[in-house]
Protein backbone atom coordinates (compact mmCIF):
# COMPACT_ATOMS: atom_id res chain seq x y z
CA UNK A 1 0.00 0.00 0.00
CA UNK A 2 2.77 2.03 0.46
CA UNK A 3 1.92 5.78 1.33
CA UNK A 4 -1.64 5.67 0.00
CA UNK A 5 -4.46 5.22 1.60
CA UNK A 6 -7.22 2.34 1.31
CA UNK A 7 -9.93 4.96 1.16
CA UNK A 8 -12.39 6.62 -1.24
CA UNK A 9 -14.68 9.56 -0.68
CA UNK A 10 -16.25 9.36 -3.58
CA UNK A 11 -13.99 11.79 -5.81
CA UNK A 12 -11.35 11.00 -7.92
CA UNK A 13 -9.02 14.06 -7.17
CA UNK A 14 -9.99 16.96 -4.48
CA UNK A 15 -13.99 17.11 -3.28
CA UNK A 16 -16.15 20.01 -3.61
CA UNK A 17 -16.04 22.48 -1.33
CA UNK A 18 -18.07 21.40 1.99
CA UNK A 19 -18.66 17.99 0.70
CA UNK A 20 -17.77 16.95 4.33
CA UNK A 21 -18.86 17.88 7.69
CA UNK A 22 -17.05 20.85 9.22
CA UNK A 23 -14.19 20.52 12.11
CA UNK A 24 -15.32 21.24 15.88
CA UNK A 25 -14.32 25.06 14.84
CA UNK A 26 -17.08 24.83 12.46
CA UNK A 27 -14.38 25.35 9.21
CA UNK A 28 -14.65 23.23 5.92
CA UNK A 29 -12.04 21.39 4.39
CA UNK A 30 -8.53 22.47 6.05
CA UNK A 31 -7.09 19.39 5.94
CA UNK A 32 -6.76 16.59 3.27
CA UNK A 33 -8.42 18.21 0.19
CA UNK A 34 -5.49 20.24 -0.73
CA UNK A 35 -2.66 21.62 0.81
CA UNK A 36 -3.02 25.35 1.47
CA UNK A 37 -0.76 28.09 0.32
CA UNK A 38 0.32 30.91 3.15
CA UNK A 39 2.17 34.03 1.98
CA UNK A 40 5.69 33.18 3.93
CA UNK A 41 8.77 31.89 2.39
CA UNK A 42 9.92 28.37 3.25
CA UNK A 43 12.77 28.08 5.60
CA UNK A 44 14.53 24.65 6.06
CA UNK A 45 15.07 25.39 9.95
CA UNK A 46 11.66 26.95 10.91
CA UNK A 47 13.30 29.99 12.44
CA UNK A 48 9.96 31.39 12.84
CA UNK A 49 9.78 33.38 9.71
CA UNK A 50 6.32 32.14 8.70
CA UNK A 51 5.46 35.06 11.02
CA UNK A 52 5.69 37.12 8.06
CA UNK A 53 4.99 37.46 4.29
CA UNK A 54 7.12 37.32 1.44
CA UNK A 55 8.45 40.35 -0.33
CA UNK A 56 6.13 40.64 -3.27
CA UNK A 57 9.81 40.19 -5.71
CA UNK A 58 10.78 36.90 -3.98
CA UNK A 59 11.89 34.16 -6.23
CA UNK A 60 11.99 31.79 -2.82
CA UNK A 61 9.50 28.77 -2.18
CA UNK A 62 6.29 29.59 -0.53
CA UNK A 63 5.07 27.77 2.25
CA UNK A 64 2.41 25.50 1.80
CA UNK A 65 0.35 23.81 5.06
CA UNK A 66 -1.80 20.54 5.63
CA UNK A 67 -2.23 17.10 3.73
CA UNK A 68 -3.49 16.89 0.69
CA UNK A 69 -5.62 14.32 -1.10
CA UNK A 70 -3.01 12.73 -2.71
CA UNK A 71 -0.91 12.77 1.42
CA UNK A 72 -0.09 10.15 3.38
CA UNK A 73 -1.39 10.24 7.32
CA UNK A 74 1.18 12.15 8.90
CA UNK A 75 0.66 15.68 6.35
CA UNK A 76 -2.80 15.22 7.44
CA UNK A 77 -2.23 18.11 10.24
CA UNK A 78 -2.41 21.68 9.90
CA UNK A 79 0.92 21.72 11.08
CA UNK A 80 2.52 20.04 8.38
CA UNK A 81 4.44 22.20 6.47
CA UNK A 82 6.02 22.03 2.44
CA UNK A 83 7.16 24.02 -0.16
CA UNK A 84 6.99 25.00 -3.66
CA UNK A 85 6.90 28.00 -6.31
CA UNK A 86 4.23 30.06 -7.03
CA UNK A 87 4.92 29.70 -10.59
CA UNK A 88 3.87 25.75 -10.08
CA UNK A 89 0.63 24.83 -10.63
CA UNK A 90 -0.07 21.16 -8.87
CA UNK A 91 -3.41 19.26 -8.24
CA UNK A 92 -2.89 18.68 -4.58
CA UNK A 93 -2.67 22.72 -3.71
CA UNK A 94 -4.75 25.37 -3.78
CA UNK A 95 -5.95 28.33 -0.89
CA UNK A 96 -8.96 28.72 0.72
CA UNK A 97 -11.12 31.99 0.68
CA UNK A 98 -13.09 33.29 3.29
CA UNK A 99 -16.43 34.69 2.95
CA UNK A 100 -19.22 35.67 5.19
CA UNK A 101 -21.67 33.40 6.19
CA UNK A 102 -25.05 34.46 4.02
CA UNK A 103 -27.11 36.78 5.76
CA UNK A 104 -30.00 35.75 8.37
CA UNK A 105 -33.42 36.10 6.18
Amino acid sequence: MGRWLSCDDGHEWAAPVGSFAPNPWTLHDMLGNVMEWTCSEYDAGYRGWQTECAPLDSSAPIVLRGGAWNSGPAALRSAYRNRNYLNRATTSSGFGWPRDPPPDD
